[in-house]
């Protein structure tokens, strides 16, 4: 695969897996957790022909955490939506899925951004002329 395919593959990728995450923050169904799954392998795989695999899997990695930590908040809430009374441990618990969750997407942030400058790296060392004097 060439530079110029290699970065087509990831602004494509990048376009879908942005959709299927929003799509999925609306509304999260079965639907919605397989598109973004597609998403995130197809995004994976295009990262790592421009970053390389480990970074690509920890960005990954880091957005499979943000994801089961949302569903965990969402299920604790509409568990406790349906019970007839909330008493403090349920409280506390509540709270803490919800720093949990808070704290997975602040990692989830931070590892987008490494890969923003990984990318932007990335570019530029392409964007160097060759030894030979050509771009």
């Amino acid at each position: 695969m060439g530079q110029e395919d290699r970065w087509q593959t990831l602004a494509e990728s990048s376009e879908v897996l942005q959709v299927a995450l929003v799509a999925w923050m609306a509304v999260s169904t079965p639907q919605t957790l397989v598109a973004l799954d597609d998403a995130a392998r197809r995004y994976t795989t295009g990262l790592a022909d421009v970053i390389g695999r480990p970074a690509a899997q920890r960005h990954v990695a880091s957005l499979g955490a943000y994801q089961r930590a949302t569903e965990r908040l969402a299920a604790l809430r509409a568990t406790l939506g349906v019970v007839p009374s909330v008493d403090t441990a349920d409280t506390e618990f509540l709270q803490q899925v919800i720093a949990d969750q808070a704290a997975a997407g602040r990692a989830y942030e931070a590892a987008a951004a490494d890969v923003v400058a990984a990318v932007e790296k990335a570019r530029a060392r392409d964007n160097e002329p060759d030894e030979k004097g050509g771009a």
